[in-house]
């Protein structure tokens, strides 16, 4: 049986997230990031077409509404409440939500 990839969908893709956190994402086995939401859709899709990220939404509402995503990186100073297993870079925290284990 073949094993689903985790799906990870960035919010904020600034530098940071593009240095730091794509090559670690690059190197974990069955980790796909699988769309991304930053400031705007214009540089949302630069990041995607550099990554090769599939899906771009124009905010961060439409990508946690997404539920073929698994996980959500929030690359952004402004971390958000999402219904997901969430990773902030500025506080290196986990939020999980009551569900989270699903």
């Amino acid at each position: 049986m073949a094993i689903e990839p985790i799906r990870v969908g960035l919010i904020g893709a600034g530098r940071n997230t593009r240095e730091r956190h794509m090559p670690g994402f690059d190197k974990v086995p069955g980790l796909e990031v699988a769309a991304v939401a930053n400031r705007s859709r214009a540089s949302g899709r630069a990041v995607a077409d550099q990554f090769n990220i599939p899906t771009v939404y124009d905010n961060w509402q439409e990508l946690l509404e997404d539920e073929s995503l698994n996980a959500v990186c929030i690359g952004t100073l402004k971390p958000t409440t999402a219904a997901r297993p969430t990773a902030s870079a500025p506080s290196l925290s986990t939020a999980r939500s009551s569900n989270a284990g699903r």
